[in-house]
């Protein structure tokens, strides 16, 4: 399995995200933790978490400890939108397949991708910050669109946790998502999907899993 060490930025924004719902006042771990979770293929260290979290102005005062306030549901932050590409610059299609609970229903979207992204030796950190905020917004515009319930507690859906296989140098460029919806990625439920999704990726029947394998 390849693993992806995420840009700076791209932690910044899942920091933000993390003390935007669970308050300024999370400590360090937790926020590792809930990163890690929705990105399993993510590598990165506490270490870098804290400067990048202290340099931006994110980090608590010392001795303030005032209490997490949770946002509200309907005050959650929007998921953030895929960076729209530079006028002029040559686009093609990209194709977006989500697959729903091991294929059961499948949905394509055909959104636009740089060519530049798509050519070997692309830059991997600024492609991963374009692909990561286009599967982001498409999963929570289908759970939004579709009242579908947790795969294992059956509470209402209110995310998506997918592992994704990314082929841009073919024709057409394509990302195959297999995706589970899930109550909430804070919960027993999301350790159940992340268990049973590395698992699926060394079985030979797991769609689009061949990505993953590693020749011996």
């Amino acid at each position: 399995m390849t693993s992806l060490v995420p840009s700076d930025d791209m932690l910044l924004k899942e920091i933000r995200r993390i003390q935007a719902k669970q308050g300024s006042e999370i400590g360090i771990q937790k926020i590792w933790d809930y990163i890690k979770a929705e990105h399993p293929l993510w590598s990165f260290g506490l270490k870098r978490l804290r400067e990048i979290r202290k340099k931006s102005s994110l980090a608590p005062s010392p001795g303030s400890g005032s209490a997490p306030v949770p946002v509200p549901p309907a005050c959650k932050p929007e998921p953030a939108s895929p960076e729209t590409p530079p006028p002029g610059m040559v686009i093609l299609n990209l194709n977006v397949i989500v697959a729903l609970r091991s294929g059961r229903r499948t949905f394509l979207f055909k959104e636009p991708i740089p060519i530049e992204f798509t050519e070997p030796g692309a830059p991997r950190q600024i492609t991963s910050v374009f692909l990561t905020n286009l599967i982001e917004k498409r999963e929570a515009e289908l759970v939004q669109a579709n009242a579908w319930s947790c795969l294992y507690c059956n509470k209402p859906a209110e995310e998506c946790y997918g592992i994704p296989s990314v082929v841009l140098t073919e024709k057409p460029p394509t990302i195959f998502n297999m995706t589970q919806p899930l109550c909430s990625m804070r919960s027993a439920c999301a350790r159940e999907a992340y268990g049973r999704m590395q698992a699926g990726l060394v079985s030979p029947d797991f769609p689009g899993g061949d990505v993953y394998h590693v020749p011996a």
